[in-house]
């Protein structure tokens, strides 16, 4: 990949497969996948560029996109990539107050909207919103002041031709330099004002070529969208790589429907967070719970062996006899459970957050390539990856081409490279606290070098509990395999200052009612369960084993559960699905005061 800027990427790309009989991207449309073929693709887009010309957007100008994950979302971002004007992706929960500041704070010129929902959040502040001068939909007609991307379309195809389409569009991509700037990404955080991320062309650019170095990826791959677009980590290792390689992405139509597009449109790699992994383990253990006690023994063996042979492959030391169950297993039983997956999946890359080892050693068992990898927006977003030859379970492998990354006296990741932002926009203070000698990225995690000199995130360095004996305590350990027991959704620790740690737990329902029904208790709430001293005494007991390998400084003694579950719409979660220990902290002040009395 020789290209510098997207919009070069774009032209040369479309170029080259222009002939291509497999598609580029594909949608659900009415129950069925549509597909786009790449010269499809390139002639709209010259079309949508020429219009948003015509609006009076000049290259430097912002425009904000409000939208689910779906086609006309690239479409947009490829035309405005073209043209050198800045996208500002939001994400679709967001509230007008959150989009009224930073409509505000970037002067954006549009937004575009996906649909009636969407603009309704718009129309709300439009007034307080002075910059803003044009509101786009994709979908029809909203109100007489709202544009469509159909009219767009259908204007532009009246005034140029094709052809002189092609000559202009060339025009303007050729203009476009690598120092200029590509996206602005709020990003949303777990206090405070969202920041703008600066990155460049080369800053996503020089991320893309890393990761094609490191990860095979080729044309006749197919990507399956479902994390938002509007984050670098699905933008760039999900969306620009799966475009740089030719090949197809195919967009889901939400979160929970993915097991069901998987099986729909047969992809081959999947970006993914650590939750999706969790929750498809649980759903998987509990399909097999329904099998016939024979089939249920042949299973559980077969996975059993599995999981000796990562083990012992993580040690350099699988035994011939080991080496031939796992052949067997394979064969009986391994490839039956993908087929009911996925056969065709070929890698999974997961990232956002720190993968359990339960979940990584079930998904290499079965036979499947699964990369952890960490980063940050900032950072475009990749900073490291375990590589398909070298995995180490609990790391995030090494770093990528490009990047260097030390650590500070206080174990803090610190990182440079192409990749790394140019700053916060109109926040120099921030930028420079944040890029220490105007080289070195200060990511906020703490991390350590294992002996394969893989990198092992620890913790994010705010998160850390200190205790009031003075004891530094990481939390996301002690979470992970906590939540590996089936009645835990969702955990979080907590005891800053205090004399030992507590929990939040989010109970998985129907884990619940069972625990419920096995100790002979029925008809009751959710209320009354949550409360009743056998559950609470059940779960200790389960958390308790859980836990035999931390400190007794570490453990958590006390915990309470949850009606409610931590979701972006409550505002508990960010939109990666990482928890604003803040707010949690603040909504269940009284549970957490009543745990320590």
């Amino acid at each position: 990949m020789n290209s510098k800027t997207i919009a070069e990427l774009f032209v040369s790309v479309t170029t080259t497969f222009s002939r291509n009989t497999k598609p580029v991207y594909r949608y659900k449309q009415n129950s069925q996948y549509v597909d786009i073929s790449f010269s499809e693709l390139r002639s709209t887009v010259q079309k949508l560029a020429f219009a948003f010309h015509n609006l009076g957007l000049q290259k430097g100008d912002k425009v904000a996109l409000l939208s689910e994950n779906r086609y006309e979302w690239v479409l947009v971002d490829f035309a405005l990539s073209s043209l050198g004007i800045i996208s500002v992706p939001l994400y679709t929960s967001v509230t007008p107050a959150q989009i009224e500041y930073i409509l505000n704070d970037c002067s954006a010129s549009a937004v575009v909207v996906s649909n009636q929902l969407m603009y309704g959040k718009v129309a709300k502040i439009l007034p307080n919103c002075p910059s803003v001068q044009t509101v786009v939909s994709f979908t029809s007609q909203i109100d007489e002041t709202v544009r469509t991307l159909n009219e767009f379309i259908q204007q532009t195809s009246i005034e140029k031709t094709e052809e002189q389409l092609t000559t202009w569009f060339e025009h303007k991509a050729s203009n476009i330099t690598e120092e200029d700037i590509l996206t602005l990404i709020y990003t949303s955080g777990t206090t405070g004002e969202p920041k703008g991320v600066i990155l460049s062309n080369k800053n996503v650019i020089s991320n893309i070529q890393s990761i094609l170095n490191l990860i095979p990826v080729t044309n006749l791959d197919t990507f399956l969208s479902y994390l938002p677009l509007a984050h670098a980590y699905e933008r760039t290792t999900g969306y620009y790589t799966s475009f740089a390689s030719g090949a197809t992405t195919a967009f889901a139509e939400s979160i929970e429907t993915v097991a069901t597009n998987i099986q729909e449109t047969n992809p081959t790699i999947l970006t993914s967070v650590p939750r999706l992994f969790d929750k498809i383990l649980v759903k998987m253990e509990k399909a097999f719970e329904k099998e016939s006690p024979l089939k249920q023994r042949m299973i559980y063996n077969a996975i059993s062996i599995s999981l000796q042979y990562v083990q012992s492959s993580q040690q350099n030391n699988v035994s011939l006899t080991l080496r031939w169950k796992y052949m067997l297993a394979e064969k009986v039983i391994l490839k039956k459970i993908r087929a009911k997956l996925s056969p065709t999946i070929r890698l999974f890359v997961s990232g956002g957050a720190s993968l359990s080892q339960k979940s990584a050693e079930f998904f290499l068992g079965l036979g499947y390539l699964i990369l952890e990898g960490y980063g940050l927006t900032e950072s475009s977003p990749v900073l490291s990856v375990n590589r398909p030859d070298d995995i180490e379970i609990g790391t995030v492998g090494k770093p990528l081409p490009g990047v260097t990354i030390k650590l500070a006296e206080d174990g803090e990741i610190l990182a440079s490279g192409d990749n790394i932002m140019v700053g916060y926009y109109n926040r120099p203070e921030d930028t420079m606290a944040t890029i220490i000698d105007g080289k070195w990225l200060a990511t906020g995690d703490i991390g350590v070098w294992t002996d394969r000199g893989n990198l092992k995130i620890i913790d994010r360095k705010k998160n850390i509990i200190i205790s009031k004996g003075g004891k530094n305590i990481a939390p996301q350990p002690i979470e992970q395999k906590i939540a590996e027991l089936p009645i835990i959704d969702q955990i979080i620790v907590l005891g800053d200052d205090q004399e030992f740690c507590i929990a939040l737990i989010v109970p998985e329902l129907n884990e619940l009612q069972l625990l419920a029904t096995s100790l002979g208790m029925v008809n009751l709430t959710l209320e009354q369960l949550i409360s009743e001293p056998k559950i609470l005494q059940s779960i200790s007991k389960q958390i308790d084993i859980q836990q035999k390998d931390f400190s007794k400084y570490e453990r958590v003694r006390k915990f309470a559960l949850l009606t409610e579950p931590f979701t972006i719409e409550n505002g508990t979660l960010t939109p990666k699905l990482s928890i604003k220990r803040s707010v949690v902290e603040k909504k269940y002040k009284q549970t957490i005061e009543s745990l320590y009395r």
